[in-house]
């Protein structure tokens, strides 16, 4: 009975030898195993005992040079990672994923465990890019959001090298600029502004002709210039209101650039022809005024008439 018990041992390592599992002394063979099984279980508890088996695996001294120990470490904390840590923007659950995959490539792995180590580097870098937007989206938190967002590009990079973040980063600033405008449009603040004019130049720098930044940034320099004429207390004297003034005529000729851009690739762009009708009557401009009056009228759209504020 022992020589049949062994004969099965010995034909259960010499399996998990042959699928890459095990490179290990028996005794801690067995550990990684067990660990291995109950990770394979997807029952938390399971996952959690599983811990201090693999740990204990990968701190033995004829096991920590083991590429298959640190894969399987990187899998278990994994698993704990997504059910606690998923959308925390610093975890030492995802540090000791990245760690571990880390000492696992290091180790020189086979093919197959190179590539489901890339696997968890891959999720765990979108992980990152699903934090920055659930950063802006729910708690309009830009500055953690950006360290997401960076991180994001910085491991996704490490992965694909010649990856072109062009797309992605107009996406995000796009994202971004929005939700601040909406932000601004609500609160009026100066960090909603200077977030949503950040995002919108981040875009143009990488296309400067990109219709919604344009629209966005012009809309966003109007909506600025009207917001300055309604803080303007009533009675305030002569040269507060030039000052004023003044600084609405420069908030709208920027609007007119933005919006230009926009009017220029198509005439009969609906926002564009609305927002210069606007514009130009805040700059007592009125024969443009009267042309954009006219072709609001021509593309239905209807506008409201009344005297422009500061005007």
């Amino acid at each position: 009975m022992k020589a049949k018990v062994n004969m099965h041992m010995i034909r259960l390592l010499m399996i998990l030898l042959g699928l890459g599992l095990v490179h290990t002394l028996p005794g801690q063979s067995e550990k990684l195993y067990r660990a291995q099984i109950l990770l394979k279980s997807k029952t938390p508890a399971n996952i959690d005992q599983a811990v201090f088996t693999i740990d204990s695996v990968i701190h033995h001294p004829s096991t920590n040079k083991d590429f298959t120990a640190w894969s399987t470490r990187a899998a278990i904390y994994y698993e704990i990672y997504k059910r606690n840590d998923k959308f925390k923007l610093n975890s030492w659950l995802r540090d000791t994923v990245i760690s571990s995959v880390h000492v696992s490539n290091s180790l020189k792995p086979d093919s197959s465990t190179s590539v489901y180590n890339n696997t968890l580097l891959t999720s765990l870098a979108k992980g990152y890019y699903n934090i920055s937007v659930k950063l802006l989206q729910d708690s309009l938190d830009h500055d953690r959001s950006y360290i997401a967002y960076q991180r994001y590009k910085a491991m996704y990079k490490d992965l694909v090298p010649n990856f072109d973040f062009k797309s992605q980063d107009i996406l995000y600033y796009l994202f971004t600029s929005t939700v601040y405008n909406d932000k601004y449009a609500k609160d009026s603040s100066v960090k909603s502004l200077e977030v949503s004019k950040y995002a919108y130049r981040k875009v143009l720098d990488l296309e400067p002709e990109n219709r919604n930044a344009n629209m966005g940034l012009g809309l966003l320099h109007y909506n600025e210039a009207v917001v300055l004429s309604k803080q303007l207390e009533f009675g305030a004297d002569l040269d507060q209101i030039e000052a004023v003034q003044d600084n609405m005529v420069k908030l709208a000729k920027e609007s007119e650039h933005y919006i230009l851009v926009v009017y220029n690739k198509d005439k009969n762009d609906s926002k564009a022809v609305e927002a210069l009708y606007y514009i130009y009557r805040m700059l007592l401009d009125k024969p443009k005024h009267e042309d954009f009056k006219k072709k609001c009228s021509d593309l239905g759209i209807i506008v409201n008439e009344e005297k422009a504020s500061g005007g």
